[in-house]
């Protein structure tokens, strides 16, 4: 997976890269949304985000997203998100405590 550093919204993003000339191509675009880029590992699965504040050492979590992906965001595709919804058979409230 190559992505920019800092932007948003999955713009920049290449995923399933197999071939050097993919990953270049993919290192090319991330830059034109970011000064610095990530190259990492691609794990496919569940993406689950919390939203949440720490006080005190203390996690108060706001908001739970299972998200949907519905295409590769490089082509055009949209990524939306689904709040509390299951996905394969686990519920995202089912999920969490092992994330955290």
């Amino acid at each position: 997976m190559v992505k920019p550093f800092n932007a948003n919204h999955g713009r920049g993003i290449s995923i399933h890269l197999t071939e050097p000339d993919q990953v270049r191509g993919a290192f090319a675009m991330a830059r034109e949304h970011s000064r610095s880029v990530i190259v990492e590992t691609f794990v496919d699965g569940v993406e689950i985000s919390i939203e949440g504040l720490v006080v005190n050492d203390e996690l108060t979590v706001f908001a739970l997203t299972d998200k949907l992906h519905t295409g590769h965001p490089t082509t055009g595709s949209r990524t939306c998100c689904r709040a509390g919804l299951p996905r394969s058979g686990r519920s995202v409230r089912a999920t969490t405590p092992s994330a955290l």
